[in-house]
């Protein structure tokens, strides 16, 4: 039997698996920081279903890939300060030191290094990790 390829699947790539990462990611980001489906956005305390957030960066993703998939450094965060508000930094900071013990903030820039590359195998192994991550929340916070 001759086995036919999928014309559709797109090759995996580093930038599409860190794509495809990143929707894992956000989505799992969400889900940790939902209790019955909500989420306080991390910068202003608006509640919102966690489908209606985004996981927003402290120090954002363009600062590099060292700190694009930190989990202490995305939370729950409404669009309205991530997009808006350039991610209303000054309230976030506050709150990510509140969130995670003093000095979280300063950690978070000093981890944001130029330079720092996936491999393909490491996204792989990201992408399976917060797939299924994501799953086990899902049962809980619909």
């Amino acid at each position: 039997m001759k086995l036919i390829k999928n014309k559709m699947a797109k090759p995996e790539t580093i930038e599409n698996l860190k794509v495809r990462v990143w929707r894992w990611f956000s989505r799992y980001i969400r889900l940790r920081d939902a209790k019955n489906g909500y989420c306080n956005c991390i910068s202003c305390g608006r509640t919102h279903h966690w489908k209606e957030m985004q996981a927003g960066h402290f120090v954002p993703k363009a600062r590099g890939n060292a700190i694009y998939f930190n989990e202490t450094n995305s939370n729950a965060q409404c669009a309205y300060c991530n997009k808006w508000k350039s991610g209303n930094l000054s309230e976030y900071r506050v709150a990510i030191d509140k969130k995670y013990g003093k000095g979280t903030a300063d950690e978070m820039e000093r981890l944001a290094a130029p330079g720092k590359t996936f491999t393909v195998d490491e996204l792989k192994k990201m992408l399976k990790y917060y797939i299924k991550k994501t799953h086990e929340l899902e049962k809980t916070n619909q």
